[in-house]
């Protein structure tokens, strides 16, 4: 079992092609392939977190949607999920929450970017869009959304690392920039 984390699917937003410009010439073409893309990498047994705004129709629609997707799913609702959460845990989500959840200790998944000082943690989020957010420069966000990341979910392991891997990135380069002021202070007294 693998855990994998999509977000801003929108199936059955028409609006959202041009929004976005996603590739795509109509809204069928756009949910076959995100539909298409997750069932390549869920199993059956693998647990998907779907960071919100998953689809845009009634609660008949969206039942044959989870149907037709494989794995155990967990909904993180977003400011367009709005269905009921009852209709959603009858379309097949396991989970239904619109607060954001912690895993591994570190990560916490959310809808929208938390903002301000994390402290010790990650924050794996969508709803951004490709849009610019004081989050997309922050070396402890991830926005999952599917518009950066070819409209695939993604292995939470691999994310997680990834954000791992960035932060000490930015650390040692904070200590080595550090260092060289420190160079130059001493010299300046020196003088």
């Amino acid at each position: 079992m693998k855990r994998y984390v999509i977000s801003d699917t929108h199936l059955f937003h028409k609006n959202i092609i041009d929004y976005c410009q996603r590739p795509f010439d109509n809204v069928e073409q756009m949910n076959k392939v995100i539909i298409n893309n997750w069932n390549k990498v869920i199993n059956e047994n693998d647990i998907v977190y779907v960071l919100g705004d998953f689809c845009f129709e009634n609660k008949k629609v969206l039942k044959e949607i989870v149907s037709n997707l494989k794995g155990r799913k967990i909904l993180i609702c977003g400011n367009h999920d709005n269905l009921t959460k009852n209709a959603y845990y009858e379309a097949g989500f396991e989970t239904v929450t619109k607060s954001p959840i912690i895993v591994d200790s570190d990560f916490i998944l959310s809808h929208h970017p938390i903002q301000g000082d994390l402290g010790k943690f990650y924050n794996i989020h969508g709803h951004r869009h490709k849009l610019p957010s004081e989050a997309q420069f922050s070396p402890r966000h991830f926005d999952i959304g599917v518009d950066d990341h070819n409209f695939f979910p993604h292995e939470l392991e691999k994310v997680e690392k990834h954000l791992y891997s960035n932060s000490r990135k930015n650390v040692c380069q904070k200590q080595e920039k550090e260092k060289m002021w420190d160079k130059i202070t001493k010299r300046l007294h020196r003088k």
